[in-house]
Parts: structure tokens; sequence; C-alpha cells
């Protein structure tokens, strides 16, 4: 799906290539008229917020950047998703706070830093933190990579000294039942 932005229907008649003359025909019109549909999103939130506020709402809205949606290379399957999607509306405010937040996210997940940590360091690139240190146990380095949102604490063994570390516990563990059960009969 593509975005392109017009100030006004004008604007987005001519991105769509629409001929009109308007002192007969507005250019929401023309647009309906060459075959696209149209729906004016900023209309229904005045009118949601009519509804809610009452008389209260009666303040003039400034008009909203209008955002041609181009889905001519829709798949079958996307339309039958949702056939009746139109091709243009007007701008909304979560659209561009959706699109804010996907940037950002972008632009958070392109970072590439390191810094200490009390067990190692850590490296993060490319929406992945990748923790190298050293083993508490065994003194080997070891690596761990998780996904860049995770917050966890970082490992101060390796995995084999922790496999090792839950062996030895189950045998404590079965050597401490079997004295009970000795001692019982």
């Amino acid at each position: 799906m593509s975005f392109y932005s017009a100030n006004d229907w004008a604007g987005a008649a001519s991105l769509l290539g629409v001929e009109y003359d308007p002192a007969s025909l507005s250019a929401r019109a023309a647009i309906e008229s060459a075959g696209f549909m149209t729906h004016d999103l900023s209309a229904d939130a005045t009118a949601e917020e009519h509804r809610l506020l009452g008389r209260r709402a009666d303040i003039p809205q400034p008009y909203p950047e209008v955002v041609i949606r181009a889905s001519a290379a829709r798949s079958l399957r996307d339309a039958m998703d949702d056939p009746w999607r139109p091709l243009w509306e007007l701008d909304s405010a979560a659209e561009r706070f959706t699109r804010a937040a996907v940037r950002k996210r972008a632009k958070t997940l392109s970072v590439s830093k390191s810094w200490e940590v009390s067990a190692g360091r850590v490296q993060l690139s490319g929406g992945v933190k990748r923790f190298t240190g050293t083993c508490k146990e065994c003194g080997h380095s070891f690596s761990v990579s998780r996904p860049a949102v995770s917050s966890r604490r970082w490992p101060q063994i390796c995995d084999g000294c922790k496999r090792e570390a839950e062996r030895r516990r189950k045998r404590e563990w079965a050597r401490r039942k079997r004295a009970a059960q000795a001692r019982a009969a």
C-alpha cells in the first residue's frame, strides 16, 4: 500500500489524473464519477464528536491533510478481506500516530551500540542484543542473544555449567530421598 499526500481534494484529483471543471463539479465528485470510492474520515470523527459533546463541539475544525491510498496492485486475498475499503480517504490522527510509531521503531532498531554490564558486555545491533561474558563456574567465554526489547538479567554461568548444576541438584535430592527411605525402613 502506498501513501501519497495532497492538501485537498483538488490535489488528490490531480494525483489521480482525474480531469474536472471546478465551476460545474467538485473535485471529490469528479473522483467519485471516475469510479473511485471516497470516504471523509474527518467528517465521521466530527459527527462522532458532535454526538458525544453536543453543542460544545461547534468549533470550526481545520481542514486535514488528504491521504491517497493507492491500491491498484492489491492482491485478490486483500480484496476479499476488505472489498469496501476506500481508495481515497482523509488522513486521520490515528494513522499519523501509527506511521510515526513505525518510523520511531525502525529508527530504534537500526541503532548499533554496546555497553558494559556487571557480568560482561552487551552489543545492540539490528534489533538484537548480544551478551558476551565469562562463566563464573568454568571461566570460559559464552554468548547469549535476545531481542532488543528484552530487559531480563544476563546469565552469570554458561549453559553447560547450568545443566551440570541441575544434574548435581537432582543427584543430591535423590541421595537425600534414598537416605530418608533407608532410615524409615
